[in-house]
């Protein structure tokens, strides 16, 4: 990790719902100083492959790593030390990857489908774009690394640091026990 910085993360398995090809292709237009991070287990090979042969086409080799079986303590370094994050899933549930980006003071990058905007609100902790923007995600992404001192950035980092102590397991759990209390109470 160390030696991969400055580097942009994305987290998830390697499958074609995730959409790599997006963030691959923005990823691109980035200085070549970046690295681009990827983190997780390879799910379908075909896919894996194809991504291969898009890095190899936009002469990509040593700019684009991924990485498998990181430990925790591990995954949260990477997360630390990121510039960003980007997450262009085209279907996604409420996710957990951008919550530990989010938990890390991250900027996040990520899709307008399916829960990502009711996880990131754009502009206020993150970015939602079209997940197939590539240009859209270079733009911002490159907004990112080059105004990290700016009040912009550090007002979105602050807010998704805050988010992240408001939704912890216990808090979350607290506040679905009072709904639960609340909507049987006359039940029992």
């Amino acid at each position: 990790i160390k030696d991969s910085k400055p580097f942009i993360i994305q987290i998830g398995r390697i499958h074609p719902i995730k959409n790599y090809e997006t963030s691959i292709k923005a990823f691109e237009k980035m200085p070549k100083k970046f690295k681009l991070i990827i983190i997780g287990p390879v799910e379908e090979k075909s896919y894996f492959e194809k991504l291969q042969e898009l890095i190899n086409e936009l002469n990509l080799q040593g700019r684009v790593i991924f990485l498998n079986s990181l430990s925790d303590a591990e995954k949260y370094n990477a997360l630390k030390n990121a510039e960003a994050m980007v997450h262009m899933s085209r279907h996604e549930g409420y996710c957990n990857a951008v919550h530990e980006g989010m938990s890390q003071g991250l900027v996040c990058v990520v899709s307008n489908t399916t829960a990502l905007p009711g996880l990131v609100a754009d502009g206020v902790n993150g970015y939602c774009l079209s997940p197939d923007d590539e240009n859209g995600v270079y733009e911002k992404l490159n907004f990112v690394v080059n105004n990290k001192k700016s009040s912009t950035v550090k007002k979105i980092q602050e807010n998704n640091l805050k988010f992240a102590r408001e939704h912890t397991w216990t808090k979350v759990a607290d506040k679905v026990e009072e709904f639960y209390k609340q909507t049987f109470r006359n039940v029992f």
